[in-house]
Protein backbone atom coordinates (compact mmCIF):
# COMPACT_ATOMS: atom_id res chain seq x y z
CA UNK A 1 0.00 0.00 0.00
CA UNK A 2 1.73 3.49 -0.67
CA UNK A 3 -0.43 5.17 1.15
CA UNK A 4 -4.33 6.61 2.06
CA UNK A 5 -5.91 8.48 -0.72
CA UNK A 6 -7.45 11.33 0.69
CA UNK A 7 -9.74 14.00 -0.99
CA UNK A 8 -8.45 17.79 -1.61
CA UNK A 9 -9.77 19.08 1.98
CA UNK A 10 -6.72 15.46 3.22
CA UNK A 11 -10.03 13.98 4.70
CA UNK A 12 -9.00 9.99 4.36
CA UNK A 13 -11.30 8.62 1.37
CA UNK A 14 -9.94 4.91 1.95
CA UNK A 15 -10.70 2.14 2.23
CA UNK A 16 -14.46 3.01 1.02
CA UNK A 17 -12.54 4.71 -2.56
CA UNK A 18 -10.44 2.32 -4.88
CA UNK A 19 -8.05 3.42 -7.33
CA UNK A 20 -9.76 3.15 -10.57
CA UNK A 21 -12.31 5.07 -9.47
CA UNK A 22 -10.55 8.10 -8.51
CA UNK A 23 -9.00 10.40 -11.57
CA UNK A 24 -6.43 12.64 -11.39
CA UNK A 25 -5.78 15.75 -14.22
CA UNK A 26 -3.01 16.86 -15.55
CA UNK A 27 -2.46 18.78 -19.07
CA UNK A 28 -6.23 19.32 -19.21
CA UNK A 29 -7.14 15.60 -19.12
CA UNK A 30 -8.29 12.90 -17.05
CA UNK A 31 -6.60 9.85 -15.87
CA UNK A 32 -7.52 6.90 -13.48
CA UNK A 33 -5.62 6.66 -10.84
CA UNK A 34 -4.47 3.51 -11.26
CA UNK A 35 -2.97 3.84 -14.48
CA UNK A 36 -0.82 6.59 -13.39
CA UNK A 37 0.48 4.50 -10.49
CA UNK A 38 0.89 1.66 -12.87
CA UNK A 39 2.93 4.56 -15.13
CA UNK A 40 4.92 5.22 -12.14
CA UNK A 41 6.09 1.75 -11.39
CA UNK A 42 7.13 1.10 -15.48
CA UNK A 43 10.20 1.83 -16.48
CA UNK A 44 10.19 3.96 -19.62
CA UNK A 45 10.72 2.02 -23.12
CA UNK A 46 11.79 3.74 -26.05
CA UNK A 47 11.88 2.63 -29.89
CA UNK A 48 13.62 4.81 -32.33
CA UNK A 49 13.32 4.55 -35.89
CA UNK A 50 16.09 7.24 -37.97
CA UNK A 51 15.04 5.84 -41.21
CA UNK A 52 12.47 3.63 -43.06
CA UNK A 53 12.73 2.18 -46.79
CA UNK A 54 9.03 3.56 -47.53
CA UNK A 55 7.12 5.87 -46.18
CA UNK A 56 4.05 4.90 -43.33
CA UNK A 57 0.41 6.19 -45.54
CA UNK A 58 -1.61 7.50 -43.06
CA UNK A 59 -3.87 5.03 -41.33
CA UNK A 60 -1.46 2.33 -41.55
CA UNK A 61 -0.59 0.38 -38.33
CA UNK A 62 2.67 1.34 -36.93
CA UNK A 63 4.51 -1.36 -34.67
CA UNK A 64 5.77 0.41 -31.38
CA UNK A 65 6.91 -1.32 -27.69
CA UNK A 66 3.69 -3.05 -25.89
CA UNK A 67 1.33 -0.30 -24.40
CA UNK A 68 -1.84 -0.24 -22.38
CA UNK A 69 -4.71 1.42 -24.97
CA UNK A 70 -6.14 4.19 -23.19
CA UNK A 71 -3.57 4.43 -20.36
CA UNK A 72 -1.89 7.55 -21.56
CA UNK A 73 1.78 6.13 -21.20
CA UNK A 74 2.40 6.62 -25.01
CA UNK A 75 4.35 9.05 -26.60
CA UNK A 76 5.70 10.05 -29.88
CA UNK A 77 7.84 12.34 -31.58
CA UNK A 78 8.90 13.15 -35.31
CA UNK A 79 11.85 14.70 -35.90
CA UNK A 80 11.73 15.48 -32.08
CA UNK A 81 8.60 17.42 -32.14
CA UNK A 82 5.57 15.20 -30.24
CA UNK A 83 2.53 14.14 -31.70
CA UNK A 84 -0.66 14.71 -30.29
CA UNK A 85 -2.69 12.06 -29.53
CA UNK A 86 -5.96 11.71 -31.47
CA UNK A 87 -4.76 14.43 -33.72
CA UNK A 88 -1.11 13.27 -34.81
CA UNK A 89 -2.03 9.51 -34.58
CA UNK A 90 -4.31 7.00 -33.05
CA UNK A 91 -3.84 4.14 -30.32
CA UNK A 92 -4.66 0.56 -31.96
CA UNK A 93 -6.43 -1.56 -29.82
CA UNK A 94 -9.05 -2.46 -27.36
CA UNK A 95 -9.10 0.06 -24.50
CA UNK A 96 -7.68 -0.82 -21.22
CA UNK A 97 -5.79 -3.91 -23.42
CA UNK A 98 -2.42 -4.39 -24.52
CA UNK A 99 -0.95 -3.29 -27.66
CA UNK A 100 2.21 -2.80 -29.85
CA UNK A 101 0.64 -0.32 -32.70
CA UNK A 102 -0.45 2.74 -33.78
CA UNK A 103 -1.66 4.53 -36.65
CA UNK A 104 -0.37 7.70 -37.53
CA UNK A 105 -3.00 10.18 -39.03
CA UNK A 106 -1.08 11.48 -42.11
CA UNK A 107 1.99 10.03 -43.99
CA UNK A 108 5.44 9.64 -42.44
CA UNK A 109 8.19 10.30 -44.61
CA UNK A 110 10.66 7.71 -44.75
CA UNK A 111 13.44 10.08 -43.63
CA UNK A 112 11.29 11.54 -40.76
CA UNK A 113 12.89 10.44 -37.10
CA UNK A 114 10.14 8.58 -35.44
CA UNK A 115 10.78 8.06 -31.01
CA UNK A 116 8.06 6.53 -29.34
CA UNK A 117 8.27 6.55 -25.78
CA UNK A 118 6.46 4.00 -23.44
CA UNK A 119 6.01 4.16 -20.01
CA UNK A 120 6.65 7.24 -17.46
Amino acid sequence: MRGTLKNKHGSPIWPATVASAVTVQMDNEQYPLDAVLAALDTDPVEHYSASRSNDIAGGTSYTVPQYIVGASHISVYLDGLKCALGTDFHEAGTEGQPSTSITFTDTVDKTTSILVRVGR
